[in-house]
């Protein structure tokens, strides 16, 4: 019972040692998306579905120095973790949770077209993103540039083969069942889970099911 009750509190002790600033942009309106597989009456899988889970226990060890990063929920890997925000542009902050090979994904307003979306990830080695949305200004996307090239300079522990060896793994599994018509890129990640947020629990088709795994 101890241990149930110091968990939340140590998450709200950590909120509150952050900056309001720093508590805004990295901690508030964040989820973690999950992929669950859906089983039949006689125990056969198949059907897989994105929820959704708060962040605040996840992000508290990353921000936490020292602490252990469980990149699980019970069995159930963290597939990406999704923030709304003002700005979509990651920063400096930000490279913390970059740094556990999850990928990242921001966005105004999740719910809408309208709004941009850029998925920060991990592959070859380096740092990537992909933007969808209205062109950023000129401004914005030098903004963009530097930041990523800052993280790219910046020390962490990802081992970029075994992130390789996970998205070829995934391909190989994917391109046996996926449809002739299916036409997709592996490196945009959780981005139609983002998009597709806007209700909380809801079947994957085979193509998002491939971004994901």
């Amino acid at each position: 019972m101890m241990k149930q009750l110091l968990r939340p509190t140590l998450s709200a002790l950590f909120l509150a040692t952050l900056a309001p600033s720093a508590f805004a942009d990295n901690i508030a309106n964040c989820e973690l998306v999950l992929l669950e597989e859906i089983k039949d009456e006689n125990g056969n899988g198949g059907t897989q579905v994105a929820s959704y889970r708060p962040a605040a226990d996840f992000l508290a060890d990353v921000y936490t120095d020292g602490a252990e990063v469980n990149q699980f929920i019970g069995d159930l890997k963290i597939r990406a973790v999704m923030c709304r925000r003002a700005s979509v542009i990651a920063n400096e902050a930000d490279f913390k949770v970059l740094a556990t090979g999850i990928p990242f994904v921001l966005s105004q307003n999740f719910d809408s077209a309208e709004s941009d979306l850029v998925t920060y990830y991990y592959k070859d080695g380096e740092f990537h993103y992909v933007h969808k949305g209205e062109d950023l200004s000129e401004i914005a996307q030098a903004t963009l540039d530097a930041r990523m090239a800052n993280f790219n300079e910046r020390d962490h522990d990802l081992d970029a083969a075994d992130v390789e060896a996970e998205d070829a793994a995934a391909k190989d599994t994917s391109d046996e069942t996926e449809d002739n018509n299916a036409d997709t890129d592996a490196d945009t990640d959780t981005e139609d889970a983002a998009e597709d947020k806007s209700t909380k629990q809801k079947p994957l088709s085979l193509e998002k099911r491939r971004e994901l795994e």
